[in-house]
This record gives structure tokens, sequence and C-alpha cells, in this order.
């Protein structure tokens, strides 16, 4: 019995595998930045003009891995980038890894989300948001729907 549910496991994913190659992984999967990659892919955060230096809207999360409300959003905004097709980017910051960083954007409370578009100045929110609340602001500023 416990080899015919190893095979049938195993069936199952060749299947998955093909379905994962057909999605870009890079946009549907947040992606963990430090410091230097902030610096690089975002604003210089010692720049007072923040200005976002990416070319599609992104959501930069900072977080901690011992943060409840922290790994509750984590899921959420997972689905969220799923449901919108990775119309946008969501990056995650460490704060206990990026204290430097984390210091200079004055995140003083967990989790704290950044709302960028291009060459637009960030929009911010603190705690944890619900689904519906998060999906209207990304609705406002981040992807245009279609009403």
């Amino acid at each position: 019995m416990m080899a015919a549910q190893t095979d049938a496991t195993s069936a199952e994913k060749p299947a998955k595998a093909k379905t994962e190659k057909k999605q870009d992984k890079d946009k549907l999967e947040p992606i963990t930045l430090t410091q230097e990659e902030f610096v690089k892919k975002i604003f210089d955060y010692n720049d007072t003009t923040m200005i976002y230096k990416g070319k599609k809207p992104a959501i930069v999360d900072f977080y901690a891995d011992w943060c409840g409300p922290c790994k509750r959003l984590s899921p959420i905004l997972d689905q969220l980038l799923e449901e919108y097709d990775g119309a946008f980017i969501v990056y995650k910051v460490n704060v206990d890894h990026n204290k430097d960083l984390a210091r200079a954007l004055q995140v003083r409370n967990i989790p704290t989300l950044l709302y960028l578009t291009p060459k637009q100045k960030p929009k911010r929110s603190m705690g944890l948001l619900t689904k519906e609340q998060l999906k209207e602001i990304i609705d406002k500023y981040l992807v245009e729907t279609k009403k």
C-alpha cells in the first residue's frame, strides 16, 4: 500500500512540474532583498527623493521571521500575486537582517508595506491588513482596474 502511494505521488509530480514551467516564477513569488539589492532595484534609501527605479509596480514587505502578523500577511500577498497574475512584484525585506535600511526608512512597526509605482514616491501602510484592504490599495495605487 505504501508503494502505491509513492507511485501516485511520483505520478503527480511531473504534471505539477509542467505547470510550474509554464508560469514565470519570478513574477509569481516574492523576491527577498538585501540592503544592497534594495538600493539597486528600488531606490537609494539615503536619498530623500525616494523615487522607485523599477518599471513594474511593486510592494515591499518589511517583516521579521518572529512576527506573527507578518506570517499571516505573507500567504495573503502570495494569493494576490496569483490573482493579479503578476501585475506587480512583491519584494520582502527582513528588518532583522537589514537594520540600516529599516532605520533609514523609519520602519518602526512590522509588517510595514511600501507601495511603489515607477518614478513615484512610495506610499506606506503599517500593520496587518486584510486581503480586501490590500486589494483596495492595489487597485487604487498599483494596477489599473477596468471599471
